[in-house]
């Protein structure tokens, strides 16, 4: 879902991100770009089931309007496929300090730890008292022993990562409005 901001130092724009790993921002009244971003590859294969190709960004991104800042999670391709939770600046594009936060390195719960190659994030993400959350679920086909996911970073402090998990395998997040 596109993103509409006011009062940008460009005029009122739209955000709109893709499941290519990239990131536009659109002047809403012209239809011009302001900036945009390309934060990595998409995944494309090797993931155990699925019904998105390529996996990027899927998730609705969310703003925090004080801080000028865009959060969303992308999935990226490399030497392993790992969900990174992004931060960058609304009137310029660039990664804020601190970010992106790696979700495998980061998030723990109990005796589980986050594995990308079997969580799939398609909800919106949500914000409140300062602190971004991000919900997961397993891959179209429920494949591998997934459990849902909610992660919850601290905006001015991303060091600071909270999570939980359903104790049950298969359980998940799935719902594109996000975490309510």
């Amino acid at each position: 879902q596109p993103l509409y901001i006011e009062g940008g130092p460009s005029g009122p724009m739209i955000i709109a991100v893709t499941e290519s790993n990239n990131v536009h921002a659109l002047n809403a009244t012209t239809g011009t770009v302001i900036w945009q971003r390309h934060l990595g590859t998409a995944v494309t294969s090797g993931l155990p089931c699925g019904n998105i190709n390529p996996v990027g960004i899927t998730g609705t991104p969310v703003v925090d309007l004080a801080s000028r800042s865009l959060f969303f999670d992308a999935l990226i391709d490399g030497t392993t496929k790992k969900h990174f939770i992004y931060s960058l600046n609304v009137d310029t594009g660039e990664t804020n300090p601190g970010w992106p936060v790696d979700v495998n390195a980061t998030a723990t719960y109990n005796s589980m730890t986050f594995t990308s190659l079997i969580q799939e994030e398609r909800g919106a993400l949500a914000l409140v008292n300062g602190i971004v959350y991000v919900a997961y679920s397993g891959y179209a086909g429920d494949c591998g022993t997934y459990h849902g996911w909610v992660v919850g970073i601290d905006i001015n402090n991303p060091s600071n990562v909270h999570a939980w998990a359903t104790t049950a395998i298969g359980g998940g997040i799935w719902g594109h409005g996000g975490v309510a």
